[in-house]
């Protein structure tokens, strides 16, 4: 069981990871930023004081504030760097976590004695195996349907304007090795992990079958 689980969650640990870190990083940015800034301002207020800085008449802000002001600017958003990690994480373990989630679902029956048991796992009767099947059917939808979806929807939306700057702060995991005209080639490469994971675990280990829908 706990093989099992730890092989489906890992997508999720990678991803509970690159958030904690971001969230880290960006608190300890802004602590270095607030700092920065202090310091910045009481060199300010001297250099006013001693009249070596101008100052706007506006806005009566110090030029050295409004610099630092317009680079923030040009940051990529926090947000926008966890979006892309978290895709980035997911891509990476997709295929090991696809195929865990598929590894009790298949069964082959034993033609002398009528028993089911589970597929490239003979040691195993299907009637054992329910407990780890109920375990992985979330895993299986999630897999199967909700991340491939996730990355349509994604691509679709993004069709026109995947090599904007915009949109690749956000999904550059999922389009900057690709032309605009082969937008959807990330969401191709997930459905051919996924194809070969159900192949790996629906025919038993070295049937001529697995090698020819594999390459097909």
């Amino acid at each position: 069981y706990l093989n099992l689980i730890l092989s489906l969650t890992v997508p999720f640990i990678a991803v509970a990871i690159t958030i904690i870190s971001g969230l880290l990083a960006m608190v300890y940015q802004n602590i270095e930023k607030a700092i920065e800034r202090r310091k910045w301002q009481r060199l300010v207020d001297e250099s006013v004081i001693s009249g070596d800085i101008s100052v706007h008449v506006n806005d009566h802000t110090p030029l050295l504030l409004k610099e630092e002001d317009k680079s923030m600017k040009t940051e990529i958003p926090p947000r926008a760097l966890l979006i892309s990690a978290s895709i980035s994480a997911i891509k990476l373990f997709y295929f090991g976590a696809a195929l865990s989630a598929h590894h009790y679902i298949f069964w082959s029956t034993q033609k002398a004695t009528g028993i089911k048991y589970v597929q490239n796992r003979p040691w195993m009767t299907y009637s054992e195996a329910f407990p780890l099947i109920m375990i992985s059917i979330p895993a299986i939808i999630l897999f199967d349907l909700v991340v491939p979806g996730a990355f349509f929807y994604i691509c679709w939306k993004h069709r026109h304007t995947s090599q904007t700057p915009q949109a690749m702060m956000y999904f550059a995991s999922l389009f900057e090795s690709y032309s605009p005209r082969v937008f959807w080639w990330e969401l191709a490469t997930t459905l051919q992990k996924l194809w070969i994971a159900l192949i790996l675990e629906a025919f038993p280990n070295n049937n001529a079958w697995q090698w020819i829908l594999i390459v097909a």
